[in-house]
């Protein structure tokens, strides 16, 4: 039976101080040791790798200075391709601490433990993704066993359909060793845009309503935390992003956004945007020219968001 469900007003963040926070989600470019199946090749064929260490500097002073006007707290999170095969990443997220801001990154845990251990604890989170057509299960437990020793750490599992229920045991199997470890099962969009995989209905389901129950909190509240929903109807619920998609609740044509405030996105290219979907137009290209935004986004185009760091942001329903 289809259940009709009351039209959403808002998402916010679960903890108010989130919302002061400004979200750098830096793409450093294409260049992966990964060919997963689902992912487009122009995601890891290593034609956007430009980037260098004057430029990445120069946008982070930047925007540390264009932050210390507003008072926002500044969190940079590296992402790619895989970002540890950036040359500019140890001195760039360096650069960021030594101002006062937190670093994050999003990678594949196929560093060795040693290169992590020289990197040293910089890090405030990680967000390591579980690719099961390539990830190594005892090479990536040993990074994560020496994150979690000063880090907040988070486990993506991409879930093929054909692999579902094995990447689901594995990801079973590293809640219960790791119980400081926050995990979710990610939903695979086609091409990464909007279009959810073929999922079995059961599988469907498992995404939409899997908890891991051994799971305890993390050592510190996340940065892309989850998010509250408020419904037309009075309700409200607090879902995490992944499961936004999962149910398609991810659509917020109209909505005002603060992307531009809570977020900025650096693409493969250096193109700078308020969010990955770049609603509110290109802000230049931080291997040239660009200038920070005044303001949010006023009324999003977008049939669907889905990004989760994009998801992942203060909206509203604007009344016509």
């Amino acid at each position: 039976m289809n259940v009709t469900r009351p039209k959403i007003v808002s998402l916010e963040h679960t903890d108010a101080a989130r919302s002061k926070l400004l979200v750098v989600d830096w793409n450093v470019g294409n260049r992966c040791n990964y060919r997963c199946s689902y992912c487009p090749k122009y995601l890891h064929d290593g034609t956007l790798w430009q980037q260098d260490a004057a430029q990445a500097h120069r946008f982070v002073d930047a925007v540390s200075e264009w932050s210390s006007g507003t008072g926002r707290q500044v969190h940079f999170q590296w992402t790619g391709g895989e970002p540890t095969l950036w040359e500019p990443l140890q001195s760039s997220a360096s650069r960021a601490v030594n101002l006062g801001h937190t670093v994050g990154i999003i990678s594949n845990a196929t560093r060795p433990r040693a290169w992590w251990e020289r990197l040293g604890p910089v890090w405030r989170e990680v967000t390591l993704t579980y690719h099961i057509e390539y990830s190594d299960y005892d090479k990536f437990v040993s990074v994560l066993n020496f994150l979690t020793a000063f880090c907040s750490v988070h486990v993506n599992f991409t879930m093929l359909p054909d692999r579902f229920e094995e990447t689901r045991h594995i990801a079973v199997r590293l809640t219960e060793e790791h119980r400081d470890v926050t995990a979710t099962l990610k939903p695979l969009l086609v091409s990464f845009k909007n279009e959810l995989y073929p999922y079995e209905d059961e599988q469907l389901d498992t995404l939409k309503t899997y908890r891991f129950s051994t799971r305890t909190a993390a050592k510190q509240d996340r940065t892309c935390s989850r998010m509250r929903v408020a419904y037309e109807d009075g309700t409200q619920n607090t879902v995490e992003a992944s499961r936004m998609v999962a149910t398609r609740a991810n659509r917020f044509l109209g909505f005002s956004c603060a992307a531009g405030i809570e977020l900025l996105v650096v693409h493969g290219n250096g193109d700078l945007f308020r969010a990955n979907c770049r609603e509110g137009g290109n802000l230049g290209n931080i291997c040239g020219t660009f200038s920070l935004p005044e303001g949010p986004i006023a009324i999003c185009t977008r049939h669907a968001c889905s990004c989760l760091v994009d998801i992942a942001v203060t909206k509203r329903r604007v009344e016509n």
